[in-house]
This record gives C-alpha cells, structure tokens and sequence, in this order.
C-alpha cells in the first residue's frame, strides 16, 4: 500500500459518504488533502500504514498552522466538534478528552478506510503512549503507598477523606459512591498556576486495578512529576499523624 493508494481509498470513502459521526467527514476531507499535498516520497508497501499516528502528528501540527487551506480545513474541524483549538494527537495535556476523543476518532475512521481492523489499535498505541505512562506512573504510586496502607486509610478515612501535603503536593482523597479519588495538586511556575491530575478507583480492594484518568488538567510531565514526588513523601506515619481530615 503506497500513498497514492492511501489517498485513493480516503477518496474513495469520502465520496461514498458513510460516516458514523459528523466528526469524521471533516476530519478525512483535511487528512486526504493533507496527505496528497503536503507529503513528498512514496512509501511502500504497508509502510504507510504503520507509520500513520506519526504521520497524524505531522498533520495536526499543520492544521494548526497559517496555510489558508489550513485555516479552511481547521475552522470546519473545530466547528464539528466544539472544540477552541486544534487537540494534539499525542499529548495530552490540559486537553484530555479533546485527546482522547480525536486518536479515537481518527483510529476507528482509519480501520473503516484501509479495511484493516488492527489499524484501529495501532494507532491508538502510538498515540496514547504519553498517557499510558502517566497511568503507569500512578499504578506505582498505588503499589508504594495505597496498597500498603489500605487497611487504615479505609477504617479512619473513607468518610472524612483526608488530604496531605507531600513535598510540594497536595493530595486529596475522598471517597464516594463505592470509589475513591486521588486528586493531586501543585503550583507549577511555568505555567504560574495550580495544576492538577484526577483519578479514581473502586474502594473495595488494596490493589484499585480499576482506576481511571478522570481529570488532566497539567502538562503531562508535570503530572507525572507530581504523582512521583507525592508517592515518595507518602508514608503510612505522615497520614496516621500529620494529615488534615476533609468534611464528609
């Protein structure tokens, strides 16, 4: 599969028209302009298809720029879809379900295209490999702190919550609805403002395998940054002692 096949297939989709949300027409009207245009040499083989979550970087990168046929094709995605600015396909940072909502989007439409269905996951492993991450990194915090103190903090805190300072982190938990939230919060000079990152889990078992990603609102690195700095200051003698408990 070349790039001029590529470009045929979008074509081929566009004009028959089955879409299965408004998003996507205007999305691969800007993808197959894009990719016909502004990309030179030939990709081989199935090349192109393994490369294309870098290729979709390239892309909204551009779409972000000041071409008219840019400022065109930007004005009619941002309009389907609500959004205030062009969303990065890999980095999510202050914009989460933008991110989220655009590589899941664009997967799916990409599988429908090329009618290959592995498409869909190999473009979400590409792009979502910063996010992965950050949820990796909370997975070790849960390890190092709440597996180990599970026991206490749900015999004198799953009412009240609490919240700590850690190093330079502010981390507050409370439970509710059968599921605990860990919103981590510091003030980031970059940015001159408090950043946070949310996440939740079933209050039920020490491991809290279950957890979601519920709030980004931070640069991913930062959030990251703060989850570890939080889980080296949290020790099971700094909450028994030193915490501040939450109202219920």
């Amino acid at each position: 599969m070349d790039r001029k096949k590529l470009v045929e297939e979008m074509q081929d989709f566009l004009a028959k028209g089955k879409f299965s949300s408004s998003k996507e027409e205007p999305l691969l009207k800007y993808l197959e302009w894009w990719l016909r245009t502004q990309i030179t040499g030939n990709y081989s083989g199935w090349q192109i298809y393994h490369l294309f979550g870098r290729f979709l970087v390239l892309a909204f990168k551009d779409l972000g720029g000041n071409a008219p046929e840019a400022r065109m094709f930007r004005a009619e995605y941002l309009m389907c879809n609500g959004y205030s600015a062009v969303p990065s396909p890999i980095d999510p940072s202050y914009n989460l379900n933008a991110h989220y909502d655009l590589v899941s989007t664009v997967s799916r439409l990409m599988a429908k295209v090329t009618d290959s269905p592995w498409m869909e996951q190999d473009i979400q492993e590409y792009c979502f490999a910063q996010l992965n991450v950050l949820k990796q990194v909370f997975q070790e915090f849960i390890c190092q702190t709440y597996t180990l103190a599970f026991d206490e903090i749900i015999k004198e805190y799953r009412g009240p919550g609490f919240k700590a300072k850690l190093g330079t982190v502010d981390l507050r938990m409370l439970f509710t609805g059968g599921r605990v939230w860990f919103d981590f919060a510091k003030y980031n000079p970059r940015s001159a403002k408090e950043e946070t990152v949310v996440f939740s889990a079933s209050d039920s078992t020490p491991w809290a395998l279950d957890f979601g990603l519920q709030e980004l609102s931070a640069d991913i690195l930062f959030a990251i940054e703060m989850i570890r700095e939080a889980a080296e200051h949290f020790v099971l003698r700094y909450i028994n002692s030193q915490s501040t408990l939450l109202q219920a």
